[in-house]
């Protein structure tokens, strides 16, 4: 059995873990450094360098007499990890959807850009594009208006026009087309 020195950011512990079996290092480690295996993970740094995971890599390092292993984050963010673990949560979800269908009721034309920023970790924000996309759903299902220019007494003015008077840009006229266009825009088209 390997004498095994654990390193946990300035804490170090000298253990023999008898039996030596993965089960018996995580709860060891977890139980010694309070921490989750889930939330970090374990590389060996002496004799050799790898990762450990599994029995099988415990197996491959029990010939050595004295172990160095070290406790390293996920690549995941600790800040990200309880995010992503709050936004699993049924009641946080829900709160996030319906504080984006509001954003979307209120700023009909809002993208997703705008509501998450860029600078996010990929799980939270590949968490928070499907929370989007289901907010996105509610918000055409309960919307029964669109925000466009229509034209009125010679000038074009922003109304909410029920879903039968949407335009199709694809198969509609020009005529058509342009009543439904902001007046700048109008004004562009027309200088061409």
């Amino acid at each position: 059995m390997p004498v095994i020195k654990i390193r946990f950011s300035t804490i170090v512990k000298k253990v023999k873990i008898e039996p030596f079996l993965w089960e018996s290092l995580a709860k060891y480690i977890e139980e010694a450094f309070n921490i989750s295996l889930s939330s970090h993970k374990l590389s060996c740094t002496k004799p050799i360098s790898c990762a450990i995971k599994t029995q099988t890599d415990l197996d491959s390092l029990s010939e050595h007499k004295l172990l160095e292993i070290e406790i390293l984050h996920n690549d995941e963010s600790v800040y990200s990890q309880t995010i992503r673990e709050l936004l699993d949560m049924p009641s946080n979800r829900e709160y996030m959807i319906r504080k984006f269908a509001d954003v979307m009721r209120q700023y009909p034309s809002t993208s997703l850009d705008a509501l998450i920023p860029n600078n996010l970790e990929l799980s939270i924000k590949g968490k928070l594009i499907d929370l989007y996309r289901d907010a996105s759903a509610r918000t055409e299902r309960k919307n029964a208006f669109k925000l466009v220019y229509v034209k009125e007494e010679g000038k074009s003015v922003l109304k909410g026009v029920p879903t039968s008077q949407w335009i199709n840009y694809s198969t509609t006229d020009f005529e058509a087309l342009s009543r439904s266009l902001p007046p700048n825009v109008i004004e562009k088209l027309n200088m061409k």
